[in-house]
């Protein structure tokens, strides 16, 4: 039987505060299973093109860039405990163009431009059930979601099963992360023989790289990847989520560029998620925070650093010297009372008045495992306690030991978060969290979190492999708590909280870090003394804005090299870091105005190495301009520092 296909069209173009809006209805009456229907939706200049397939009762989607197909038609759906939720027979789709822009509170871009192609497919089961899923094309990527309206009295459901899956057109190469985050080591092998993943999923093909990810990821179950096949084929995992109706999914999402820094760049992740719910987040100031835990042990003319109130003023005195907004004070401050109760020997309230008296904010570390400690306190009451003292935040380690469902540890993040922003404050979580998504917009206060190997943690140093690979990787994902910065690399193994092999980098290559890895809240994790040392070196990081207008790649691969850009004003940042060879780039400048700049380079000297001499480096000034080249050395482990400054 033919299908009846009743089209409508209505158009609404407005035009308002830099918006445009094009929407067309279609109405489709589909008499056969057997109607084969394709809307096809493309990007808005990046050759990214999503096709919706309908076809013997399956809907399916396909993604191509510039012509070549990515992903062939793969399943789209929901399972529940009683209800298949799969869509079979499509009602409606709904069309859009969104053009919109934005400022972000803090971020690697001052403007995000979020513009994108939406179709709304809008569908029933066999059951006679109805599903939505909505489609995204930005320039930048594809995204998807499921969304369960209330119906058939129906008000809440326990989703078992999410049936989406990406199957790829070749057996491509990719790089995946670790169910222990910290095991990661990023090689890549084939997509047949990666059976599991957390996201992102970087993927790598002869015309592109793309990256399986999440976006807004609130009241639903975290997504992993599964393939458990020969085939190129990876599946959606959340194990079991009950969720309320009506029902919106987090944001499947591909991540599609050219090459792997068109990644880096992206904003699609934070696109997808809502306007902030803080109602005035005036009060959330990113920043950097000097950090005691790693330096315990470490003794400078006499004076030891420990869990003490002269290490912890120490540290304040240096921050409050060099303009550093925090100081983050890690576990063991607190008694086997909980939180609220200091150790006999610190007076924490009297400390963070000090600290406050110096403009500097005082972050203080809470979790539920350590043993000898009372777990069951109310974290209302301890933020209560802590917004008395004038403290600025939390640290929160180990939440995910505090539950083995998946649903209930969205859940946890989100409510911590809330709670952290009606008692203003910040929170960075560690020890393997909920993976970000771009709920930075939304919730700003969660300022950031240690989705990745944090160096040292564990008391394990990453090598230089790892440092040129996670940026591409993790860091698709937000903002990353890597804990970079470490400068006292010959003695380092001699403190108490550290990997006694010590830590496979240059200090150039360390200072490098802090720029690639974008944090917000950039921890360091040495100490004033060692900082001073090498005053010159350290005014890279000190002079480091917290926030940037634009942010650029400029060269690089994963697990070779990479070298990032960032523009604060007219000044520019730029950091590189290479792998275990040395190696010479020659870096264009075409990115500058037309003017003369001045310039400081830091940079690795001929003998420096990663393992063999760690703390040598050099510094170079002189003035630049938009039509020179600089080349520059890293040796191996190592990099480059460049600070470009408008006269």
């Amino acid at each position: 039987m033919l299908s009846i296909l009743l089209t409508g069209i209505l158009k609404v173009i407005m035009e308002n505060n830099k918006k445009l809006m094009l929407i067309v209805f279609f109405l489709s009456i589909l008499g056969s299973s057997c109607a084969k229907r394709v809307t096809t939706i493309g990007s808005e200049n990046s050759g990214i093109q999503l096709q919706i397939k309908s076809l013997e009762g399956k809907i399916q989607y396909e993604v191509s860039f510039k012509g070549k197909v990515l992903i062939n038609p793969s399943g789209l759906g929901l399972l529940s405990s009683e209800f298949n939720f799969v869509p079979a027979e499509i009602i409606r789709i709904t069309q859009a163009k969104i053009q919109e822009q934005w400022h972000p509170l803090f971020g690697k871009s001052g403007l995000v431009d979020n513009t994108y192609h939406e179709a709304t497919v809008e569908a029933k089961t066999k059951d006679g059930l109805l599903i939505h899923v909505n489609f995204r094309v930005f320039n930048d990527g594809v995204a998807f979601r499921y969304e369960v309206p209330v119906q058939n009295g129906l008000d809440s459901l326990t989703i078992t099963e999410d049936k989406t899956t990406f199957c790829f057109s070749q057996d491509f190469n990719c790089r995946g992360i670790d169910q222990n985050i910290e095991t990661s080591d990023f090689s890549p092998k084939p997509i047949s023989q990666t059976k599991f993943s957390q996201l992102p999923l970087l993927v790598h093909t002869p015309e592109c790289w793309l990256a399986i990810n999440e976006a807004s990821v609130f009241d639903f179950s975290v997504l992993y990847l599964r393939n458990n096949s020969t085939s190129a084929t990876m599946s959606a995992d959340i194990g079991i989520s009950p969720c309320s109706l009506p029902l919106r999914t987090p944001w499947r999402v591909i991540q599609i560029g050219e090459n792997a820094g068109d990644l880096i760049e992206s904003n699609i992740l934070v696109n997808l998620n809502e306007p902030c719910q803080i109602e005035d987040p005036s009060w959330i100031k990113p920043g950097k925070a000097m950090w005691d835990w790693r330096n315990h042990g470490d003794t400078i003319n006499g004076f030891v650093y420990g869990i003490n109130e002269a290490s912890y003023k120490r540290l304040i005195d240096f921050a409050s010297g060099n303009l550093i907004e925090y100081v983050l004070f890690d576990a063991d401050w607190y008694s086997e009372f909980g939180p609220q109760y200091p150790s006999k020997d610190l007076d924490m309230p009297e400390i963070i008045k000090y600290a406050n008296k110096k403009n500097v904010g005082v972050l203080l570390y809470i979790d539920r495992h350590r043993a000898g400690n009372n777990n069951d306190w109310n974290l209302e009451d301890v933020l209560n306690t802590f917004q008395k003292w004038g403290a600025s935040g939390i640290k929160y380690g180990f939440l995910s030991q505090e539950t083995n469902d998946r649903k209930t540890f969205v859940d946890l993040t989100r409510e911590i978060t809330r709670l952290c922003a009606k008692h203003r404050m910040l929170v960075d979580f560690h020890d393997n969290p909920v993976h970000p998504g771009g709920e930075e917009r939304t919730w700003p206060n969660r300022i950031t979190l240690e989705y990745c190997h944090g160096q040292q943690d564990s008391r394990k140093s990453f090598g230089p492999e790892i440092a040129v690979t996670a940026p591409f990787i993790n860091g698709l994902s937000g903002p990353l708590d890597m804990a970079n910065g470490y400068y006292d690399l010959n003695g380092l193994q001699n403190r108490s909280k550290v990997d006694k092999n010590g830590l496979n980098s240059t200090v150039v290559g360390e200072t490098a870090r802090c720029l690639i890895n974008y944090s917000p809240l950039m921890i360091l994790p040495d100490n004033g003394d060692v900082y001073n040392q090498k005053k010159d070196l350290f005014s890279f990081i000190r002079d480091m804005p917290d926030t940037w207008d634009e942010t650029r790649f400029l060269g690089g691969e994963p697990g070779e090299f990479i070298i990032v850009a960032r523009r604060s004003g007219r000044n520019w940042f730029v950091a590189g870091n290479t792998n275990v060879k040395a190696r010479r780039v020659d870096l264009k400048l075409d990115f500058l105005e037309g003017r003369e700049y001045n310039l400081i380079r830091y940079q690795d000297t001929k003998d420096s190495h990663f393992q063999k001499n760690k703390e040598s480096y050099e510094v170079h000034i002189g003035t630049v301009a938009k039509d020179q080249v600089l080349t520059l050395p890293m040796a191996p482990g190592g990099g480059f520092c460049i600070k470009i400054i408008a006269e």
